[in-house]
């Protein structure tokens, strides 16, 4: 099996090392366990996770968890479920999701897509030495758009943004639960401003918008953006595309900053 899909089995009841970052479980890796788990639940044909919302009460590392899942509304198209997960018999994460299915047809309207999307061969891959830290990056392909690489050498771009295309090697396609991690696996978006700390993610959100059917080589372009850091808080805003400009996901989340933080 695949090490992706493996590592979001809430069956398993185990917060996988592999997409943990500095000992602790990252969010969007736990809110995807949170969303399997309520999938595991629904009494529908191919149920999919349309929403899910978290709050992190407490960090959650490699090992063992229990997640608790609870019926609150079941409908022909959508079911809601509370659920929470547990790591020592304390609650770490608490939250909704929404079983449903993801649109597969072309929207009604959008937006606009994505300007500027360079190939994949032309941005930068991140150092297979970084996996010490984040070992996530064994199993996942991340390239940074050029506008963003010179974080990767210690020359960040100073605007809190990050841009570029993920994919699972070892997947010939874009599972949707890729789609809830993938907007969490940038680093954060404050260390292209010089301030290279871990902020704590308290809350975050996440809503797919369509089925990526038709993401070209398994390949997802990811935008994440922040509006505003303090000394206390900072935000990010992801979205995820395909290879067209077709939008697959949004996500956004607050995270509260360490003490004595500050940008460089």
């Amino acid at each position: 099996m695949a090490a992706f899909l493996e590592a979001v089995d809430s069956r398993r009841g185990v917060a996988d090392e592999r997409f943990c970052n500095g000992g602790h479980a990252n969010g969007g890796y736990l809110v995807a366990l949170l969303a399997d788990a309520a999938s595991q639940r629904a009494d529908t044909v191919e149920p999919e996770p349309v929403a899910v919302d978290a709050v992190f009460l407490a960090g959650v590392r490699p090992g063992p968890i229990g997640i608790d899942v609870h019926s609150l509304r079941t409908g022909r198209a959508t079911s809601v479920f509370g659920v929470s997960l547990r790591q020592s018999d304390r609650t770490a994460v608490s939250g909704h999701v929404v079983i449903g299915q993801l649109p597969r047809n072309e929207p009604i309207w959008s937006s606009g897509k994505p300007a500027d999307v360079p190939n994949p061969d032309a941005c930068t891959q991140a150092a297979a030495g970084l996996a010490a830290v984040a070992p996530y990056l064994d199993h996942v392909d991340v390239r940074l758009d050029p506008s963003s690489a010179g974080l990767l050498s210690g020359h960040p771009s100073g605007l809190p943004e990050i841009r570029g295309w993920m994919r699972l090697p070892d997947l010939p396609s874009v599972h949707p639960s890729f789609l809830i991690v993938a907007p969490d696996l940038f680093f954060p978006t404050v260390w292209q401003l010089g301030s290279y700390v871990a902020p704590a993610t308290m809350t975050m959100s996440w809503q797919g918008r369509s089925h990526p059917t038709h993401a070209a080589g398994g390949w997802v372009w990811v935008e994440v953006t922040t509006t505003r850091v303090d000394e206390s808080w900072c935000d990010e805003t992801a979205a995820c595309y395909d290879s067209t400009g077709r939008l697959l996901a949004t996500a956004r989340q607050m995270a509260r900053m360490p003490r004595g933080a500050s940008a460089a």
